[in-house]
């Protein structure tokens, strides 16, 4: 081989050796690139996971407070005390159409690792959809929003919040009962009779006792026939809330009327009956406004409805 092919040939064998030089030093460069880059991305799924972690923290402690408090503002045998008392005083009277400022109560985390919790009360305005001749014994226009929510010790907030109705427990003595019925003169024409509704006693189931305008006992036990049964049955107050108001037309019977001189008489008659309930109207103490703002000695209850 002469100097001039050796010169050429030494030549390329530098400039590969060159090349490969290059090459080695991109796939370093993409290596290292590459490791830089993953250890950013576990850096930041890391605090991501650390951030998701504290967060998550922080609702299942926002939940159980909130769990902790409903169960006590809704407990059956509550004493009026604590967050129950708080509550009550806060709100407006149970049928109120009136709107409070929120307000709240802070205190420090449920454990070391938080920074503070709060417990916040906002009232609102709900007017229940009730039947119009059936009125509920649950008298309510009010609902409460009780937020919880818990502060994490070095950043991240989450919040529970449960919606409540508020409400009067009414009794029986609190309602008026009125019956339209055509069944005590067996004519096409309804007549209006007072109820009395009877709960069940020893010895004795419970009923609605009927009487007419001048105060004539006309049933002791109402009983009334039901769309495609042929006997009679007792008007139970579970069969009163089935009907809720809503006039029943059960059909054609035979009645036994009186025939206005002492004796009876049998009339197959189109037989309505209608109950309808309405809460009295009761007035303050002393007062009487004819507003239904104090039922004295009922009881006011919360009653959960969702939490978001």
């Amino acid at each position: 081989m002469d100097q001039r092919q050796q010169t050429k040939s030494y030549k390329c064998k530098h400039n590969e050796q060159g090349v490969a030089l290059i090459y080695a030093l991109v796939v370093m460069a993409v290596i290292f690139a590459l490791a830089l880059a993953l250890l950013y991305g576990v850096g930041q799924v890391s605090v991501m996971t650390n951030s998701n972690r504290v967060q998550e923290d922080c609702y299942v402690q926002a939940l159980t407070l909130s769990e902790q408090v409903g169960a006590e503002l809704t407990a059956a045998s509550n004493t009026g005390g604590g967050i129950y008392k708080a509550a009550v005083d806060y709100m407006p009277s149970s049928d109120s159409e009136s709107i409070e400022e929120s307000m709240q109560y802070s205190a420090d985390g449920p454990t070391s690792d938080y920074g503070r919790a709060v417990i916040r009360f906002q009232n609102g305005v709900d007017t229940a959809n009730e039947p119009q001749n059936w009125e509920s014994m649950e008298l309510s226009n009010q609902y409460l929003d009780l937020t919880v929510e818990v502060w994490g010790d070095k950043g991240g907030k989450e919040s529970v919040t449960t919606r409540y109705i508020f409400y009067q427990q009414l009794d029986n003595e609190d309602m008026q009962y009125t019956l339209y019925t055509n069944m005590f003169t067996g004519d096409d024409k309804v007549k209006q009779y007072e109820c009395e509704y009877c709960p069940a006693q020893p010895g004795e189931a419970e009923h609605f006792k009927v009487t007419d305008e001048s105060g004539m006992l006309m049933a002791e036990n109402l009983e009334c026939w039901v769309q495609g049964e042929s006997e009679k049955k007792t008007v139970t107050m579970e069969l009163a809330e089935k009907w809720a108001g809503v006039q029943q037309e059960v059909g054609k019977h035979w009645l036994t009327v009186p025939d206005g001189s002492g004796n009876t008489t049998q009339k197959e008659t189109d037989v309505m009956i209608q109950l309808i309930r309405k809460r009295k109207i009761l007035g303050y103490e002393g007062g009487g406004d004819g507003t239904l703002d104090e039922y004295k000695g009922q009881a006011l209850k919360f009653k959960r409805v969702y939490t978001r």
